[in-house]
């Protein structure tokens, strides 16, 4: 199960940085922007695959990833990533001694609060009021069902009593949250919300990734980038969202 869980984590994420290698862009901000252009192009599978009538099955949807990435790869490697520009600040081996136990102090941290932050959503149970009042109802349907059951207002469901047709407080949320949800739980191979809710601890630290690219392409040093990085990985709002895995607001 644990296993599966991670390949349905980072093929998707491989994916997402193949595709963007080309761009040439820094590696972190290729990992970091990856990590969503896989989690995009994944939601836009699932629902391709249901739109043609297949079974959302976990085994099946890992063929056209494992194709896109065998794809992918040799595009890939053929594009490296752009050289640091000329007002790029010091990379860490350059930073003097105290400047790199400081690096490492910031880092230090940010593994723990995030080592507690995967603890929240391993153990807590699904408590957001969106979470489990809309996403996750659609995730569990649709993991159940093995197919994108289409969701309707109250009233329409009520005039359609006998369709295969479902209702929740909000009917209308886009699919993409609870599609990442139920691809997870696939993954797990049984209704799991922690399995379901794993994305969103990696979500933060790719967004991390990201950030901290930005930062040294701007020119700040890397001390000045994991800094302003941590300040906003730290951020309390950021980490009640990870920690209420579920919500739509991280992403």
């Amino acid at each position: 199960m644990l296993a599966a869980l991670l390949i349905a984590l980072l093929l998707p994420w491989l994916v997402g940085l193949l595709a963007l290698r080309v761009l040439r862009l820094p590696f972190m901000l290729t990992a970091g922007a990856g990590f969503f252009l896989g989690m995009i192009g994944l939601s836009l599978l699932l629902r391709a695959w249901s739109g043609l009538d297949l079974s959302l099955q976990f085994m099946p949807i890992l063929l056209p990833l494992m194709l896109l990435a065998l794809v992918l790869t040799p595009l890939a490697v053929k594009c490296r990533p752009a050289a640091p520009g000329a007002g790029t600040g010091a990379s860490f081996i350059d930073l003097s001694a105290i400047a790199r136990l400081a690096y490492a102090a910031l880092l230090l941290l940010l593994i723990v609060r995030y080592a507690a932050l995967a603890g929240e959503i391993a153990w807590r149970p699904l408590l957001g009021w969106d979470a489990w009042a809309s996403w996750a109802v659609k995730a569990k349907v649709w993991f159940y069902q093995q197919h994108i059951t289409p969701f309707v207002s109250s009233e329409a469901w009520l005039e359609r009593a006998g369709d295969a047709v479902y209702t929740v407080i909000a009917n209308d949320y886009p699919a993409t949250i609870p599609l990442l949800q139920t691809w997870f739980a696939l993954a797990w191979g049984e209704w799991l919300e922690t399995a379901a809710n794993t994305p969103w601890l990696i979500c933060a630290l790719a967004l991390g990734l990201g950030f901290y690219s930005h930062c040294r392409s701007a020119g700040a040093d890397a001390l000045t980038a994991l800094l302003f990085t941590y300040l906003l990985l730290s951020l309390p709002l950021l980490n009640t969202h990870v920690a209420l895995a579920g919500y739509a607001d991280l992403w």
